[in-house]
């Protein structure tokens, strides 16, 4: 999972949205929750809208916000229907979600702290570092928080996930190295096709890890030497690939 930076959305859609809440609220509190989902499905031409926004947000090829892995073909409501139907036409409650993470992982469930708050991360609302580690040599994700560990268990702890994740940052790593070589012997269409390379994969949470790791004391153990310098020589660079407009202090 990787921080995501949310967009405004053309005037159309967000009077769209504003509208559908607005004649929400006169409905009976009893029958929000049926009758929003109702005229969710039948807002097409407003969920295509809200899916291009989307895709302009997620990273590699149009990826799932949660798994970075597949293909984000749904819109996703953080908050399900059944727990806040006054925000399904909230465009802070919509994520790009593949069908997986969508209709077969998380679902309607949404677990919540024993006072109340969320215990599924929001990629564009807070930081997923914060609650969880991805580990270098299986590709699998480790809690440092309830909410990464709830995060991790319904949408991210798969053997498949982990395969990809750990496939993704093996090659992150030849293509950062061979970025950084371009890029140095002033080869720019050669870094130009490294940074395409990179960039159009599925799991570009592993190069957001590696970013993260780069920073840390154990970095030295946990990358090949020119990648790891590569890393440290092109933060800035490879920190706006990724739309990171805050610090990357690794703790």
């Amino acid at each position: 999972m990787i921080p995501i930076t949310r967009v405004s959305l053309p005037a159309r859609a967000q009077r769209s949205l504003v509208l559908r809440t607005a004649n929400l609220r006169r409905v009976p509190r009893t029958q929000q929750a049926r009758i929003a989902r109702s005229r969710w499905h039948g807002a097409v031409e407003l969920r295509a809208d809200l899916l291009v926004v989307l895709d302009t947000m997620a990273h590699g090829r149009r990826c799932c916000n949660y798994c970075s892995d597949c293909l984000g073909t749904t819109v996703d409501h953080y908050c399900p229907i059944s727990e806040a139907p006054l925000s399904t036409f909230e465009w802070t409650n919509h994520l790009l979600a593949c069908s997986r993470c969508n209709s077969h992982a998380k679902r309607s469930l949404f677990p919540r702290h024993e006072y109340g708050n969320p215990l599924i991360i929001d990629p564009t609302t807070e930081d997923p570092w914060e609650h969880m580690r991805l580990t270098p040599s299986t590709g699998e994700y480790v809690a440092m928080t309830p909410k990464g560990q709830t995060t991790i268990d319904l949408l991210l702890d798969t053997d498949l996930l982990a395969r990809g994740r750990r496939a993704a940052w093996l090659d992150a790593t030849d293509l950062i190295i061979g970025h950084h070589r371009a890029a140095l012997s002033g080869y720019s269409q050669g870094a130009l096709m490294y940074q395409y390379r990179l960039m159009q994969r599925p799991n570009l949470d592993a190069f957001y890890a590696m970013l993260r790791w780069s920073e840390a004391s154990t970095a030295a153990l946990l990358f090949e030497s020119e990648c790891l310098k590569a890393l440290t020589e092109m933060r800035a660079l490879y920190r706006s690939w990724l739309s990171l407009d805050f610090s990357l202090d690794a703790n």
